[in-house]
């Protein structure tokens, strides 16, 4: 049970966090689509410029200890991001799934 509580204390903060972040990946395609001749002329350089801009806005500030307390690392890309909400929503279902089901298996004597 204490393992339940870690999970259920810490998980609002890192869900939190992790609905908050985006990363660079995101959008890519959208912002491909978008391309006009010109912007197809454009240097390297300024491209490059163009995304250390993106990645410096999109980036956000969290507190790590409620990832390290569930044994979580801090996505560095979306997929990542993604991977550890779904997981950590499924172990939040199974806590609840457990917490229901002792709950109608306890008959007071």
């Amino acid at each position: 049970m204490r393992e339940f509580h870690t999970t259920v204390r810490h998980a609002p903060a890192v869900l939190h966090d992790l609905f908050a972040m985006s990363f660079a990946d995101e959008g890519q395609h959208e912002e491909a689509k978008g391309l006009s001749k010109s912007s197809k002329d454009r240097s390297k350089s300024q491209w490059k410029s163009k995304e250390g801009k993106e990645v410096a806005i999109r980036q956000i500030s969290f507190d790590p200890k409620p990832f390290a307390a569930l044994a979580l690392t801090v996505p560095s890309i979306s997929k990542e991001r993604d991977n550890a909400t779904s997981a950590l929503l499924v172990h939040l279902k199974s806590i609840l799934e457990v917490s229901h089901s002792e709950n109608f298996s306890y008959c007071p004597g």
